[in-house]
């Protein structure tokens, strides 16, 4: 087990134990739950839960559902995950699972509600991998890429369920593609900037419906920074 210290978020409402060395979660997560819509019945699904920081947000924030089963395929972030879930008072509405959700999905046919996911970004061919495991895995398409995601979204589903993601704006046409491929449509989205002065952004949030959708809903975009060293309000809230 790799070392690992104790982190207060949200302005110390929640705690957390994260690596000291290796992959440490950013600000897509914080980004993600807040843009997650789910009403109190809903029983959701992560695709990949790291230190287990969206359940944890989510729950917090009333956004929880019923209950969410999370997967985590490398050993130290799910127990890091369940050491997080167990002192934020989140076992009975959080479950985490260690494996290889390409191994565990097929026991979930059309079993959720909300299924969500802060997948990697990076194909394998692109940029310089890092040699710290960790990080490798939750950054490039070593395990985990956008046609098998939606492939176990796609079966652990329900009809008419939605699918929240974070991915990088380059690569949206790509998600949203092999998203219709499966039955997928666009059903919400929103802009994310670096800073209020950047010409394009940088992530995008979508919400997609499996099955038929109604009108996209365009949310007005963010940007994380004022300027340098200096947040935004709307981040401001997001991670207060």
């Amino acid at each position: 087990m790799t070392s690992f210290s104790l982190t207060p978020f949200l302005n110390g409402k929640i705690k957390l134990y994260q690596p000291d060395k290796g992959y440490r979660f950013s600000i897509d997560a914080p980004l993600l739950a807040d843009f997650i819509r789910a009403d109190g019945d809903s029983v959701m699904f992560e695709i990949g839960g790291g230190c287990g920081i969206i359940p944890i947000i989510l729950n917090f924030r009333g956004k929880g559902g019923k209950r969410i089963i999370t997967v985590e395929i490398q050993r130290d972030l799910y127990e890091l995950a369940v050491k997080n879930v167990k002192i934020n008072n989140l076992l009975e509405k959080i479950e985490v699972l260690m494996g290889d959700v390409r191994d565990i999905y097929q026991s979930f046919t059309g079993l959720f509600d909300v299924v969500f996911s802060n997948p990697p970004y990076n194909p394998i061919e692109m940029g310089r991998i890092s040699e710290n495991l960790q990080r490798a895995i939750a950054c490039h398409e070593i395990y985990l890429n956008i046609k098998t995601t939606f492939k176990i979204t796609s079966w652990v589903l329900k009809e008419g369920g939605l699918f929240f993601v974070v991915f990088p704006y380059e690569r949206e046409n790509e998600l949203l593609d092999e998203g219709r491929k499966n039955g997928f449509n666009l059903r919400r989205r929103k802009y994310v900037y670096s800073t209020v002065n950047s010409k394009e952004p940088f992530l995008v949030l979508l919400e997609l419906k499996k099955g038929k959708t109604v009108l996209l809903e365009d949310e007005e975009e963010m940007a994380i920074y004022e300027k340098r060293g200096k947040y935004t309000e709307e981040f401001l809230r997001i991670i207060s």
